[in-house]
């Protein structure tokens, strides 16, 4: 029996199947950064990402009165990207910390976020690793609703298949 590895474009994004999301309530004391959006990646599955692969949000708080989050300025919300292994314990940067509005242009190409993967070079995110969007609110609005939040992130899906 052959197996054939199989590459195509994947977007990854708040609509695919078994990603979960978390609002962020309160600031975390120690101003960590706390996932927002956690991809598990499936069984006979790879994600592989490159420089070249890009990187959109969009960001809304919780508050009494929704709003987006701040982009600019000393109260931006900062995210990053990082590939979290099963056990949680150890990570590899895909995107590094970067201001909200870094990151929310979704529609000029000049402008649209690039992941922070040195030219030639691929981090691949295996079966049973996470793909972590975090976030941390550093300003007076502390909280983000992920249900009026998304996001756009490129990158490649591997899979293999049985027969070839």
């Amino acid at each position: 029996m052959t197996t054939k590895v199989i590459e195509e474009i994947f977007e990854l994004n708040q609509d695919v199947s078994g990603i979960v999301e978390r609002d962020l309530a309160a600031k975390t004391a120690d101003a960590s950064v706390v996932p927002i959006w956690e991809y598990p990646v499936p069984v006979g599955y790879s994600l592989v990402f490159d420089g070249k692969d890009q990187f959109s949000a969009y960001l809304e708080d919780n508050e009494t009165t929704p709003a987006e989050c701040a982009a600019t300025a000393v109260a931006a919300v900062k995210v990053d990207i990082v590939i979290m292994d099963a056990s949680k314990q150890n990570v590899r940067s895909v995107l590094n910390m970067r201001r909200y509005g870094d990151v929310k242009e979704f529609q000029d190409e000049d402008k649209i976020a690039v992941l922070d993967i040195a030219p030639g070079e691929q981090v691949i995110a295996r079966e049973g690793e996470r793909v972590c969007i975090r976030a941390d609110s550093p300003g007076t609005i502390v909280t983000i609703d992920t249900s009026d939040c998304y996001f756009r992130l490129s990158c490649k899906r591997v899979r293999q298949t049985l027969f070839g």
